[in-house]
This record gives structure tokens, sequence and C-alpha cells, in this order.
């Protein structure tokens, strides 16, 4: 998956559903998953196996 989404229960109340959408908001503009791929990116050599040398 490559963004974040929220989840909200059908029985939510209104109030729930807007401050999810103003939570939604906050992380697009802010860039989270943006700074999340650029730190995988930084990191990924971490995941890689490591080659024994002969």
């Amino acid at each position: 998956m490559n963004g974040g989404f929220f989840i909200a229960h059908g029985s939510s109340e209104a109030r729930t559903i807007r401050a999810a959408v103003r939570n939604c908001r906050d992380f697009v503009s802010s860039h989270v998953n943006e700074a999340i791929v650029a730190r995988l990116e930084e990191v990924s050599h971490l995941a890689e196996p490591q080659r024994e040398h002969a």
C-alpha cells in the first residue's frame, strides 16, 4: 500500500467522522506518507540479506 487510510465504524457519530476527516487532512498536508517512504528508502539496505565475503 502506498498511502494512508483511516477506518471508521458505521455506528460512528458525526463528530467522530469529522475528526477522522480532519486527521486525514492533517496526514496529507503534513506529508506523512512521503516521510515514511523516504525513511524506508534510507534504511532499505538493512533488510537485504548479508552476503559472506569469500
